[in-house]
């Protein structure tokens, strides 16, 4: 981890770097479950509104085709990635809604448009 931290500290372009799926550093750090990691890249400034392109070429099965968020990533990993995910971003002061869908017990992330919202975020627990 250290040696990431000063690698993004000499090089901060490392966090807008894209693969050829354009996927960022912190679609993959969610995607393999590198919480720790996944919270540095989201304290530096790793953009939670990247999108993935809709590509087959080294994609799991369940995300073919599709372009996604890091968000959207994480919501395929469940509830304990997803709320490490809302936790990462409440704490870096970014602004969203989380909404518990009750059918299937996970999140959907609102993004703030044109208005603001009162304090950092805005969370609708799921029902435990």
């Amino acid at each position: 981890m250290s040696t990431f931290k000063e690698l993004v500290k000499h090089q901060p372009s490392l966090l807008a770097a894209v693969d050829v799926r354009n996927w960022t550093l912190l679609h993959l750090a969610i995607d393999s479950k590198q919480l720790d990691i996944m919270r540095l890249l989201i304290k530096l400034g790793a953009d939670p509104h990247a999108r993935t392109s809709p590509t087959t070429f080294f994609i799991p099965i369940y995300l073919r085709g599709l372009s996604l968020s890091p968000g959207d990533i994480a919501r395929t990993h469940g509830r304990p990635v997803v709320q490490a995910y809302l936790d990462a971003l409440a704490s870096n002061g970014l602004e969203f809604r989380a909404v518990c869908e009750e059918k299937d017990d996970s999140y959907d992330i609102f993004w703030p448009a044109f208005e603001q919202l009162e304090g950092n975020f805005l969370l609708s627990p799921c029902s435990t």
